[in-house]
């Protein structure tokens, strides 16, 4: 397959103890048909063998910080990252083959949108067969990992709140909307989400209690700020709260 020439992706990956899945994720990554790209890996204080699969790694750029949240590691990628576009992976999830490319293709070629986005196939662990097995059809939901930004876009949003322990995402494309920054979908899956026993979304609670605090941010800005909302586009839409199309699953 022919390698198209775009700009520079750097591909962000927060990783504390990501041992179990790590290496499988780097792979989704390096059979990417794309071929300017940097892969950064922020090892937030991990306590396994992260350190040890990223330096094995030439391809990798490797980051030691301290153990300071999801929301720290990536903010320290994006000042790290050299590309024009950026995109984030968990150590636990895959890309689908030519996301990148797609992605790329996409703000390439549309060069009003900062952000474009797709869908994510959910894929949950089996233990009895040490398998991940597909759950669902293909949806859209707030997750960065199914998305490619340009990097001015930070520079215009700023980044994640540290403060945030869960729903940092949330926060982030919340306060896009309330910016008006364009943002587009594709009609493709751009991200296999891998569930299982470790995730940690299964706290409900934390989760829950991180989904507050982001909306309370919310509510403050906009009663501060005199900027009127984007009345365009609602925020469900904004963030892929949507039908979602009925699509093929990725094998």
């Amino acid at each position: 397959m022919m390698i198209i020439s775009l700009p520079l992706i750097s591909v962000i990956i927060p990783v504390y103890n990501g041992e179990r899945f790590l290496t499988e994720a780097l792979d989704s990554v390096h059979s990417q048909n794309y071929q300017s790209l940097e892969i950064i890996l922020v090892d937030d204080g991990s306590t396994d063998k992260t350190a040890s699969i990223a330096r094995s790694n030439p391809k990798v750029s490797y980051i030691y910080q301290h153990n300071q949240g999801a929301a720290a590691a990536k903010n320290t990628g994006i000042k790290a990252a050299k590309g024009e576009y950026i995109t984030f992976l968990d150590s636990d999830d895959l890309y689908p083959p030519g996301m990148l490319l797609n992605l790329a293709t996409y703000l390439s070629q549309n060069t009003t949108v900062d952000i474009v986005h797709g869908l994510v196939q959910q894929l949950n662990y089996n233990p009895q067969t040490e398998t991940f097995d597909y759950s669902g059809i293909p949806h859209w939901n707030v997750n960065f990992a199914s998305a490619l930004y340009r990097k001015s876009v930070f520079e215009k949003i700023g980044y994640f709140d540290i403060s945030l322990k869960t729903n940092e995402d949330v926060d982030w494309f919340m306060r896009a909307w309330e910016l008006g920054i364009p943002k587009d979908r594709i009609y493709e899956v751009t991200l296999l989400r891998r569930r299982h026993d470790q995730n940690m979304t299964n706290d409900k609670l934390r989760v829950q209690q991180g989904l507050v605090q982001a909306f309370y941010r919310h509510l403050k800005r906009t009663r501060q700020e005199s900027e009127v909302l984007p009345s365009s586009i609602t925020v469900a839409d904004y963030f892929g709260y949507v039908s979602s199309p009925e699509l093929p699953k990725i094998s």
